[in-house]
């Protein structure tokens, strides 16, 4: 689902698999592709949309804050 063009899932995605192979994101397949569609997490404009729509009610804007930072270190 995306929200402002952000491609959240995406990003959730690189971040787990990052986390859980210890890779480094720069090499990501999946990062560039989100840095060239602009869909990274920089467009987030914190306005709460996808947390309304979260099914899991997670705090998304909080945790693509924190992937984002982390992937692009």
């Amino acid at each position: 689902m995306r929200f402002n063009g952000v491609d959240i899932p995406g990003i959730f995605s690189v971040w787990n698999n990052v986390s859980l192979y210890d890779t480094d994101p720069k090499w990501d397949w999946g990062l560039r592709q989100i840095k060239e569609k602009g869909a990274g997490a920089d467009k987030c404009v914190a306005c709460g949309a996808c947390e309304a729509a979260c099914p899991q009610h997670l705090n998304i804007i909080e945790s693509l804050q924190q992937a984002w930072k982390e992937l692009n270190g």
